[in-house]
């Protein structure tokens, strides 16, 4: 897949929260710390008071969402960093994905060091694999580089091995770094399940047990196919513990941006 070459990757740095469509969005701390090291991965300063004025921006926001819609659908807020220090944000509604899901395998964009692996201004590539997934019919893009999955368009991958051990793609290797793992990590620990960055091989996936997509959107939901052929078997309860874990993450999370010191 080409990279697009007109829009400059260090334009902006975004992240995406789970929004309840009210007035509250969640794990708001760790996607603070994230929308921070990526900005100064990109050379983006962040701004004096810059959680306050992301907090505002986000606030404001709220004024221009619109209702919920009537199907199954995922409250999101968008939150952009410009480089003159300036906030922008969105709230939306996305559909909610089916369960279980279907992938297919998408060449992974790659850009220079310090941009790979950041959300960027750039993020075309992303969105065209997600397009690229659709018309193949499948719900997910799951992005390969070097024979090796290195991430997943609007998700992050966990691949539970035969052994009992979790894995997902090493950010070395370009892989943004998820949000919503993290907020998995602990419970993942206390349930005897070890997660580990590495690279997801071919040899790693024709082995594993299952395979689970995590993100915002998508919370933690079971990958059931790669163009076409079954990953895993559906016996595991391990896309069960992730889903119980994330919404756990989201509903103790919360953060109500009306609060007078959001």
């Amino acid at each position: 897949m080409a990279t697009a070459d007109d829009v400059d990757p260090r334009s902006s740095t975004w992240t995406t929260l789970r929004w309840d469509g009210a007035s509250r969005v969640a794990l708001l701390a760790l996607h603070m710390v994230r929308l921070r090291g990526h900005a100064e991965r990109l050379g983006i300063v962040w701004p004096d008071e810059g959680d306050i004025a992301a907090a505002n921006s986000m606030r404001d926001a709220l004024a221009d969402a619109e209702a919920a819609p009537v199907h199954d659908s995922v409250g999101l807020m968008r939150l952009r960093l410009l480089p003159n220090g300036s906030f922008k944000a969105k709230a939306s509604w996305a559909d909610a994905y089916p369960d279980p899901l279907s992938s297919t395998a998408v060449t992974a964009p790659r850009w220079v060091e310090g941009v790979t692996g950041t959300k960027h201004g750039d993020w075309q590539p992303y969105s065209d694999a997600a397009s690229v997934a659709g018309q193949r019919g499948a719900d997910l893009a799951l992005l390969v580089h070097d024979e090796t999955i290195v991430d997943c368009c609007r998700a992050t991958p966990i691949l539970l091995d035969d052994d009992g051990t979790a894995w997902y793609p090493d950010p070395t290797q370009g892989s943004l770094d998820s949000v919503t793992l993290e907020a998995l990590r602990p419970g993942l620990a206390t349930a005897g399940v070890p997660l580990i960055a590495g690279r997801l091989t071919t040899n790693l996936l024709s082995r594993a047990r299952t395979l689970v997509a995590v993100g915002s959107g998508v919370g933690a939901i079971r990958i059931a196919t790669l163009d076409g052929q079954q990953v895993g078997s559906d016996d595991s309860d391990f896309p069960a513990l992730c889903s119980a874990l994330v919404d756990e993450a989201f509903e103790t999370s919360w953060h109500d941006l009306l609060e007078v010191d959001a």
